[in-house]
Order: structure tokens, then sequence, then C-alpha cells
């Protein structure tokens, strides 16, 4: 099990904005699959893990807190930057704490398969052997 990673997306700043590019060549994944999460202050999603898809999120808009734990320790990531993600791999287990109005963008590099996720927290410290 691997800890999470941060990377960093390709942008281009002009007078007029910046151009952020999440969907480039990645060493970590290559995209099957794209969603966004919209949520309020203080929301929490997530809280649930995968036995095999490797994520990338990060905040398209807004600011969310990532609390992630794994066989590796645990760990706590602040995504507040289109062009800063945070790699999620296999049996890591996340919650996302949306610290204001935010939209989080997630890359993964598997179709939605519901046998994938593992939702019992039980069962992840199981599986992890935490």
């Amino acid at each position: 099990m691997t800890y999470p990673e941060i990377v960093h997306f390709p942008s281009f700043r002009e007078t007029n904005g910046t151009l952020t590019v999440p969907f480039g060549q990645s060493e970590y994944l290559k995209v099957v699959r794209f969603f966004m999460v919209h949520a309020g202050h203080n929301a929490e999603r997530g809280q649930h893990a995968h036995r095999e898809c490797t994520q990338i999120l990060f905040a398209a808009s807004g600011r969310v807190k990532v609390d992630a734990v794994g066989s590796w320790g645990q760990a706590s990531f602040s995504l507040d930057s289109p062009a800063k993600g945070l790699v999620l791999f296999p049996m890591t287990w996340a919650v996302q704490v949306f610290e204001s109005e935010s939209v989080l963008g997630v890359l993964c590099d598997k179709p939605f398969q519901e046998s994938d996720y593992i939702r019992d927290w039980a069962e992840f410290q199981s599986l992890a052997r935490l």
C-alpha cells in the first residue's frame, strides 16, 4: 500500500485567466472516469476505500481537506487549487471535508464498479490489517 502523493498539473497563466490541464499524461493513471462532487461548507464525503482503483482528487473550486488512512499510517491534505492534485492509491480510506462551498474533481483509472468499493470501516481495517 502506497502513501498518497501530491501532484501538480500544468497551468498556463494569462492576463485573462489560467488554464489548468488535469487530464494530461500521468505516471499514476490513465484516466478512464471523471466526475465532480459539489458540496457546501463542512460537508463530509467519501468515507470509503477502493480495492483496485487509483484516483487523483483536486479542488476545481473552493477548498477540500482530505483525511487518508492506510497500512502506511494516516495523513491530512489540503486541496485548494485546481493545479494541485492528490493521488489516492488502492486500499486508502479517504474522507473529504469541504471547508467552503467547493467542487471536487476526481480522476479514476477504472470504470465505476460497486464491488471495488469498501464502505464499511471495520471491513477496511480488517483488509488493510490496521
